[in-house]
């Protein structure tokens, strides 16, 4: 019988494991970046050489995060592996019926408006002003490199590995052990603390109790992948091409829009609760039940 020490460990090593990547990664592009600033500029005063190493940094900080997540991913592939063997070794994984493709409309549809929502709210909130300095920090991350790129990177690898790792992994495996509701609410506070500073944190964890409710009701990774790709991709195409600046020139329509966002979110739910129910097809030992 597993400790709760041993089951918190288990739960949690994939999310570790995942960051711990993305540092390894970062020192190496830092210390990369190093050498390259010395190499053009010879030997230079600490503070100088810290100076242009992070202006060399800045403009490769997309491709670090791009490179976080491929490094990251084979090592959520194996631990997934795992999983599957363990539930062999158990009396079989769990499997579900599959859902049909014009089911997973709603989940777009979700994405999409609250992607809007949250970064309305996060706007009228006062927030995006208080943290001026982080916030531009996250922009020059996110949306510094050519659009093409971000959308392969940002819009479509980043969402995938990440839900595979905070819902595939770490989801199931709290699931597992602490039941559904619990599961969704771990995961979520898991994936906004993952995310390092206050502002990622306040917009990710509402987005990762979506994330974690659409797996929920899905039972498919697909679920969660495709509204995070919408939501990132409204992100990324909004930043780059502005086709939503125009709420910013009216206080009503910004205000007005923000309430739609709201509306739509609630529809989708609304949709997702009451017409989509799946089904398991191989029976398991169950899990705590907690009624979603």
């Amino acid at each position: 019988m597993e400790t709760e020490g041993r089951k918190m460990w288990r739960a949690l090593y994939p999310a570790l494991a995942y960051w711990g990547v993305s540092m390894l990664v970062s020192m190496l592009f830092s210390a990369g970046i190093l050498a390259y600033v010395i190499s053009q500029n010879g030997l230079m005063s600490v503070d100088s050489l810290i100076e242009q190493a992070v202006l060399v940094m800045s403009d490769y900080m997309y491709e670090m995060n791009i490179a976080s997540a491929l490094a990251g991913l084979p090592l959520m592939l194996l631990f997934r592996r795992w999983d599957k063997k363990r539930a062999a070794h158990m009396g079989g994984e769990r499997r579900f019926e599959k859902v049909k493709p014009g089911e997973y409309v709603p989940v777009l549809i979700l994405g999409v408006s609250a992607c809007i929502l949250l970064n309305n709210l996060m706007n009228l909130s006062g927030l995006m002003g208080v943290y001026q300095e982080t916030a531009d920090e996250l922009s020059g991350v996110l949306y510094q490199g050519h659009l093409a790129v971000e959308i392969l990177g940002v819009g479509l690898l980043v969402p995938a590995v990440e839900e595979l790792v905070f819902r595939g992994l770490t989801m199931t495996r709290m699931e597992e052990y602490w039941g559904k509701r619990n599961a969704i609410l771990l995961s979520a506070f898991l994936f906004a603390a993952i995310h390092g500073n206050i502002l990622q944190g306040l917009y990710t964890l509402p987005l990762g109790l979506l994330l974690a409710y659409v797996y929920a009701k899905y039972r498919s990774l697909a679920a969660p992948v495709l509204f995070h790709i919408a939501a990132n991709l409204i992100s990324v195409t909004a930043s780059e091409l502005g086709y939503l600046d125009f709420m910013a020139k009216s206080e009503p329509l910004y205000w007005a829009i923000t309430v739609g966002m709201a509306v739509v979110v609630l529809a989708a739910l609304y949709a997702i609760q009451n017409r989509i129910f799946v089904k398991e097809i191989t029976k398991q030992p169950e899990a705590p039940s907690d009624g979603i």
